[in-house]
């Protein structure tokens, strides 16, 4: 798992200036595969959130039914 944090980002953004090419493209390789791991996260959240929102609606309409089915009685 690579170091994935602002801090690191930034000191590979500061290191950029006086890198070589070689470690300039090493480090850029490492930023990419820490934004996808980011991306990844992110949407794995999205996924949640959406799973919690069909669920709440699940339970609205369960509450509804209650409801109506207690005004009927």
């Amino acid at each position: 798992m690579i170091q994935c944090d602002i801090v690191t980002i930034n000191k590979y953004l500061l290191q950029a200036g006086t890198m070589s090419l070689a470690s300039w493209c090493n480090v850029s390789c490492k930023l990419v595969q820490c934004l996808l791991q980011a991306g990844a996260c992110l949407l794995q959240a999205g996924a949640c959130l959406l799973q919690a929102g069909a669920c709440l609606l699940q339970a609205g309409a369960c509450l509804l039914q209650a409801g109506a089915m207690s005004l009927a009685s």
